[in-house]
C-alpha cells in the first residue's frame, strides 16, 4: 500500500505523526512543572494581600509616619487668621476659631519651637499653603510667613504663630499664658501685642 503513495503525501504523514508524538511528549514532561506553575500562581495573590496587610498595618502603627503624613498644622489651602472677642480680649484665632499663640523663645521671624524636641507636637505650626489672608480685625501687613522645613509657617508682627493641641472649642482661653518648652504661650492681639 504504501507503495502507492506519492513521497509528498508520505511526508506529510509522517510530519503529522511526528508532531503528535512530540506534543504528547511535551505534555507529559511537563505536566508536573505546569502544576508547580499553577500552584505558583495562585499563591502569588496570598503574598500580594500579604504585603497589603502587612503595609497598612505599618502604616497605622505610626512607624514611617513623617513619610506618609503632613507636618502638624499643615495648610490644605491659603490660611484665613481673624481677631475673636473672648475673654482675654480680641485675639487672633485660626480659620477654626481656635486661639493662636506666640513663643517667648522664639526672635523675629524665626521659629525656635522646631528646635526643641517634642514642642510641635505640642504647639503645631500655623501653616499656609500661599500668603495668609487677613480676616475680619486683622491688620494684612503684619501678616506674612516664613519657610520651617517645607512647609510655610503664618507670622503676625513677626511673630510665629502656632496651636495648641488640646484645644478643641473655639475661643478658649484656658492656655494663653502656659508656660512650657523653656517659655510661654501668649496670645497675640490684632496690634501685634502679647496676651498673657
Amino acid at each position: 500500500m504504501f507503495h502507492s503513495l506519492k513521497p509528498s503525501t508520505l511526508w506529510s504523514t509522517g510530519a503529522v505523526g511526528v508532531i503528535v508524538l512530540a506534543a504528547v511528549i511535551v505534555a507529559l514532561s511537563t505536566s508536573g512543572g505546569a502544576g508547580a506553575g499553577t500552584a505558583r500562581a495562585h499563591a502569588r495573590p496570598a503574598v500580594a494581600t500579604a504585603t497589603a496587610a502587612t503595609a497598612a498595618a505599618y502604616q497605622r502603627s505610626g512607624w514611617g509616619e513623617s513619610s506618609t503624613r503632613s507636618a502638624p498644622g499643615a495648610a490644605a489651602a491659603a490660611t484665613r487668621i481673624s481677631v475673636r472677642s473672648t475673654s482675654a480680649g480680641k485675639i487672633l484665632v485660626a480659620p477654626n476659631g481656635h486661639t493662636l499663640y506666640a513663643f517667648t523663645r522664639d526672635t523675629r521671624n524665626r521659629d525656635n519651637c522646631v528646635m526643641i524636641p517634642g514642642c510641635t507636637r505640642v504647639w503645631p505650626l500655623e501653616t499656609t499653603r500661599g500668603h495668609p489672608v487677613a480676616g475680619s480685625g486683622v491688620r494684612a501687613s503684619q501678616l506674612s510667613t516664613i519657610k520651617v522645613g517645607h512647609v510655610s509657617q503664618v507670622t503676625y508682627a513677626g511673630h510665629p504663630l502656632y496651636t495648641y493641641v488640646s484645644d478643641t472649642s473655639a475661643g478658649s482661653t484656658d492656655y494663653i499664658g502656659v508656660s512650657q518648652f523653656g517659655g510661654t504661650w501668649p496670645a497675640v492681639k490684632g496690634s501685634g501685642a502679647l496676651v498673657n
